[in-house]
């Protein structure tokens, strides 16, 4: 990238930009899935299903494998704001399905929850490399040329924030909330994830419009 001389104006352009600010407050709220896995699946493995503890470490080893096999493929594509922003919805979307399926794991036998258990990360690890890759697309097709540090810096922000709440609202969510707990969190991942088409053309309109902006 070549170097970009200073220009008029605000120095920090990011803070005037609604549709990037909207779009890193909704991917925080996406990233919060890096924690499903890591964090509150265990503990609803343990507290709230029949599933044997292996089923921790096998739905850890079912998620490395499946983004070993299916990361670069998944992420195709995703360079241009458009697909992107459709990646990150679909990923999104299977985060939801996810969730759907991890509440119905509670409460049935062993082999029917580790059964269902599984079925939900495959979902999971498909949601997460679609969301990853159509997150970083976004974060860079929708940033200036000329402001990429200032831009990056705050998309960076916004995914720390939901990672730092992840672990205690995602816990209360499912492990004291059960089935309820999951379902309102599949719904906010749909949510989220259907609104960054929108966003993204919003985004792209009002660098149109503006006399200076650098298409990215």
């Amino acid at each position: 990238m070549a170097a970009q001389p200073a220009r008029p104006g605000p120095a920090l352009t990011v803070l005037r930009d609604r549709p990037y600010l909207a779009f890193v407050v909704l991917d925080g709220l996406l990233s919060m899935h890096n924690l499903l896995l890591d964090v509150v699946l265990p503990l609803w493995v343990l507290h709230r299903t029949n599933a044997p503890r292996w089923m921790i470490a096998a739905i850890l080893l079912t998620n490395t494998v499946a983004v070993v096999l299916l990361q670069v493929r998944a992420a195709r594509g995703t360079d241009e704001p458009g697909a992107a922003a459709r990646a990150s919805r679909s990923g999104a979307l299977c985060l939801a399905v996810a969730c759907v399926v991890f509440s119905f794991s509670g409460g049935v036998s062993a082999t029917l929850a580790g059964v269902l258990l599984l079925l939900g990360a495959l979902a999971h690890v498909l949601g997460e490399i679609r969301q990853s890759a159509g997150s970083w697309g976004m974060s860079f097709a929708l940033a200036p040329e000329h402001a990429q540090g200032q831009y990056q810096g705050t998309y960076a922000m916004g995914s720390d924030l939901g990672k730092m709440i992840a672990p205690a609202l995602l816990t209360w969510l499912a492990v004291d909330h059960g089935g309820p707990g999951w379902l309102a969190m599949a719904l906010g991942f749909a949510l989220a994830g259907a609104a960054m088409p929108g966003i993204a053309d919003r985004a792209l309109r009002g660098r149109k419009d503006a006399p200076d902006a650098v298409a990215a």
